[in-house]
């Protein structure tokens, strides 16, 4: 739900320990990325990927990837397809620390 409170946290924190538990990692990021808000009234990946560049998430760039997980701060305000220079900035540093992880869940292409 929205907002922010010590009743929120907490619950967060025993659905995560729960999760952790009963999921793998692999399927926990599944669902995460299909529900996290990428836009007002876009959520999940698949949506974003729709609505921003008219394509299968499966189908994005590296750059499109990235711009998408540039905007999750402030998605109801940033655009991926209007960066300004913070957003920029932001898309520089996913990239760098990109390359220095290995995502074995992730098709390589």
């Amino acid at each position: 739900w929205q907002g922010r409170s010590w009743t929120r946290k907490g619950l967060e924190a025993y659905y995560s320990v729960w999760m952790e538990i009963l999921l793998s990692k692999k399927r926990i990021l599944e669902l995460y990325v299909n529900v996290i808000e990428l836009g007002d009234g876009i959520y999940g990946l698949e949506a974003a990927a729709q609505h921003y560049f008219h394509k299968s998430a499966r189908d994005l760039t590296d750059e499109e990837s990235a711009a998408l997980v540039m905007i999750m701060p402030r998605p109801r305000v940033w655009n991926p397809l209007k960066p300004d220079e913070t957003m920029l900035k932001r898309k520089a540093v996913i990239f760098e620390r990109a390359k220095r992880v290995t995502f074995p869940l992730v098709q390589q292409r």
